[in-house]
């Protein structure tokens, strides 16, 4: 199986540089009244039986370069056990700083037992952005589990996260794993799913909305292992000013996946001139029997949109934001909790407010 090219390091780590012995998470669950139920503890010095059984086996440390430096350093970190057949509705994860750090070595655990559901929201943010945020997370969805979970990432721009997260599901388990980039000065993120479970079925969902001279770069794997499985990736990405993207993204069906449906499609709005992307869709299917599709875009705003969003009144920096809105509007309607999809839609508009303020005092700067 083919592997992404990631960057060098930019120097060697040592355990100084780590983040001290300081809280990271602040949580919060919408389901008060079973919370007590709900096994949350620290992962450090963790001995209980489902955390050998997973931690560390989802995603090898010798995976890259990244998971190896949290294998090595990590000092806090969380897991989360969704017992089975119960139904925890929307827990928040936050991951913060409480002081300055060159890197920053968060991971997570999150098994959702047989019969159970989740909605996680796991969000990186704070007033002491590190210089480099290498988080980690493992998923395993048991039989029949369902669970959704969102990465957002709201850094300044002085950081580079780099972050690794795969889910493995076991038969009939159904995830969703929508990936949200609004900020940090480069972004590396590794998405992959392992459906490994007859009947099976995951979604990978990806909005990200780059300005200045970010750098964004997702690495995704949709992996079939097991017959009558199904995955579908669609990631959208809007660029202003000098920001860069790039997707390599790849399903691999497996010989014996057959009945397998996977889908795969990458979409790029440039919104100045100097905005690029460059995506890379692949297949490697080992299997007849299977039902496979990718596609990409890449290309500039529509000007007809914008001149009729113009001709009713509105400057064309307003006009731009609500047209991203727009493009990025289908994929937050897919997220199940109505009040989590309406806070994400807020840090989207929070965004595109930003950088149109920035853009309207630009164009009438004399």
């Amino acid at each position: 199986m083919s592997q992404a090219v990631l960057s060098p390091l930019p120097h060697p780590v040592s355990a100084a540089e780590v983040l001290p012995d300081v809280p990271v998470f602040h949580q919060k669950t919408s389901r008060e009244d079973i919370a007590q139920s709900v096994y949350f503890n620290p992962l450090e010095n963790n001995s209980e039986k489902i955390v050998k059984q997973w931690l560390g086996t989802i995603i090898k440390p010798e995976k890259n370069q990244w998971t190896e430096l949290n294998h090595a350093h990590w000092k806090k970190g969380g897991v989360l056990v969704v017992p089975p057949h119960t139904d925890l509705g929307v827990i928040t994860l936050t991951h913060t700083p409480q002081a300055k750090t060159s890197v920053f070595l968060p991971r997570l655990l999150v098994v959702v037992q047989q019969g159970g559901k989740l909605v996680l929201l796991d969000e990186y943010s704070g007033e002491h952005s590190p210089d480099y945020a290498v988080p980690v997370i493992e998923i395993a969805a048991l039989e029949n589990s369902e669970i959704h979970y969102i990465h957002l990432q709201k850094w300044n721009y002085q950081t580079q996260h780099y972050v690794y997260s795969r889910i493995h599901l076991q038969k009939n388990a159904f995830a969703t794993a929508t990936t949200c980039i609004l900020g940090g000065g480069k972004t590396n993120a590794q998405i992959e799913v392992s459906l490994q479970g007859e009947g099976s079925r995951a979604n990978l969902f990806g909005v990200v909305y780059g300005t200045k001279e970010q750098n964004i770069e997702h690495f995704t794997l949709q992996e079939h292992l097991a017959p009558h499985t199904e995955s579908d990736l669609l990631i959208k990405t809007a660029l202003r000013d000098k920001a860069q993207s790039y997707f390599n993204g790849l399903i691999w069906i497996e010989k014996g996946a057959s009945k397998t449906s996977a889908y795969q499609q990458n979409r790029n709005l440039l919104l100045s001139s100097a905005a690029k992307a460059e995506t890379t869709p692949k297949l490697e299917i080992l299997d007849n029997d299977v039902r496979c599709t990718h596609g990409a875009s890449v290309g500039p705003v529509d000007e007809e949109q914008i001149f009729y969003l113009e001709s009713r009144g509105i400057p064309r920096n307003e006009a731009e934001a609500l047209i991203v809105e727009g493009f990025f509007q289908d994929l937050l309607d897919r997220i199940p909790a109505q009040t989590l999809k309406e806070d994400l839609s807020q840090e989207i508009l929070a965004a595109l407010a930003g950088t149109a303020e920035n853009s309207k005092e630009t164009h009438e700067r004399p």
